[in-house]
């Protein structure tokens, strides 16, 4: 997806946002196949430690959906 784009000073910086959102999702994904007993402490547990993963998808996943919307198109003009 990135590799497509035209070369950008932030390129690295969009990387590593990309790279901790794919950390966070996979962070999810294990969290949610070996759920806790509903209302239990266990499952209050699990609910505080997915918070900073949920909460990193809500500000930042709007740039996986911008840049998957791009579909390797080429800009004339660099990226902000």
């Amino acid at each position: 997806m990135l590799d497509d784009l035209p070369p950008t000073r932030h390129l690295a910086d969009w990387r590593a946002v990309l790279d901790d959102l794919a950390a966070s999702a996979a962070e999810i994904r294990e969290t949610l196949q070996q759920p806790a007993a509903p209302g239990s402490a266990a499952e209050r547990a699990q609910h505080t430690a997915l918070w900073p993963h949920l909460t990193a998808w809500a500000e930042h996943g709007v740039i996986v959906g911008t840049l998957a919307e791009s579909g390797g198109h080429h800009h004339s003009a660099p990226l902000p």
